[in-house]
């Protein structure tokens, strides 16, 4: 991450974010809700203040999505859901781990994660139909 902030790459903006949840995702996996919620809140919190770098709306929404996992939070999720539908206030462009696909999976985490499983269901299969090969092997119970 610190190699993206001392950088000049056209890109820096998404990668800091993406790195940020994978992070999250990490610390998430492992149970360390403090340090997830901590780089969740950091990546949402930079997405926001570079809302127009290329494709930053994924990280922002897998941010929220993590949130609404790490602290059971349906307001994170609902924001997530309402500017992956809208598209209005950030980029969603395609980039290398910022598409539709990664971004649909975490929605659907996240609405599982909050106890809206039929959407959680629904949005997993969203996700296998727009060609995510991870989507395929998640089950919602």
């Amino acid at each position: 991450i610190k190699a993206f902030d001392d950088s000049d790459n056209l890109y820096g903006d998404t990668y800091r974010g993406m790195a940020l949840c994978t992070l999250g995702k990490s610390a998430l996996a492992q149970g360390d809700f403090a340090a997830a919620r901590a780089a969740f809140k950091q990546a949402e919190l930079h997405a926001r203040g570079r809302n127009r770098a290329r494709a930053v709306g994924h990280p922002f929404v897998h941010a929220l999505c993590g949130l609404a996992e790490t602290d059971n939070d349906p307001a994170s999720f609902r924001e997530a859901c309402d500017s992956y539908n809208d598209r209005a206030n950030f980029n969603f462009a395609w980039f290398w781990n910022c598409s539709d696909d990664s971004t649909l999976l975490a929605l659907a985490r996240g609405a599982a994660a909050i106890g809206e499983t039929d959407l959680a269901r629904k949005l997993l299969a969203d996700a296998v139909n727009c060609g995510s090969t991870e989507a395929k092997d998640v089950r919602i119970s």
